[in-house]
């Protein structure tokens, strides 16, 4: 779904449930965040074939992450998915 991928913010819409941050010792699920919805359609970003996208989320969204765990070994927890959109 193309608002499964975080915009230019690093915002993820209403994410809670598939992305997180893991360390040895708890999971830290991303903070709601409600988007809105768009008709017609909006888009995070559009890839052409061949091209990458890179995306950033700050560990703050993240409830309960603090800096305690800054030097944690992490894993972040997200398997995005892409819609196929026609031009």
């Amino acid at each position: 779904m193309s608002d499964q991928w975080p915009n230019q913010k690093g915002k993820v819409d209403w994410a809670k449930d598939y992305v997180s941050v893991r360390t040895s010792q708890r999971q830290f699920p991303l903070a709601e965040w409600n988007g809105g919805y768009c008709i017609g359609g909006c888009y995070a970003a559009r890839v052409s074939p061949g091209e990458s996208v890179k995306a950033f989320i700050p560990y703050i969204d993240f409830e309960g992450f603090g800096p305690e765990n800054y030097q944690a070994k992490k894993k972040l927890i997200f398997s995005p998915r892409a819609d196929w959109c026609p031009r």
